[in-house]
């Protein structure tokens, strides 16, 4: 759950948030409007009701024929544990950090993401072009 602070600079930063709640309520800045989506959320605009709900940043995604794939890292801190979806053999593999050139070429690729979870889905995405392909 972010404080005040980190909602409006979320915000602020063209971030979308999310009510942790209730994942149809979101909130972003839409040039200088802000605007709320889903569910029983109308905020007036006032600094005090858009920091109201619990909210958190709502993950970025890309998608991949199909499937919405959390957004792959694009930067890592030296010993952070990471995650790389592995075609060739059809697992997830976890690593830690170290800047070495595989690790590097990884992000580039955009296949490194902070979690298992994030790391399989992307995965699935990927094998979906092959199994299409096995069907014709």
């Amino acid at each position: 759950m972010l404080n005040h602070r980190e909602v409006l600079e979320a915000l602020l930063a063209g971030e979308t948030l999310v009510d942790i709640h209730d994942s149809s309520v979101t909130l972003r800045f839409d040039g200088d409007t802000l605007v709320a989506t889903g569910g029983y959320y109308q905020p007036t605009g006032c600094v005090v009701d858009v920091c109201l709900p619990n909210w958190k940043i709502k993950p970025r995604t890309i998608n991949i024929n199909g499937y919405e794939v959390p957004e792959p890292l694009s930067n890592l801190v030296i010993t952070e544990r990471y995650y790389l979806p592995y075609l060739p053999d059809g697992n997830i593999y976890e690593f830690t950090f170290d800047n070495s050139i595989n690790s590097n070429r990884w992000i580039t690729l955009g296949l490194v993401h902070k979690t298992r979870e994030a790391a399989e889905l992307h995965l699935k995405a990927l094998l979906s072009f092959t199994a299409k392909q096995e069907r014709l």
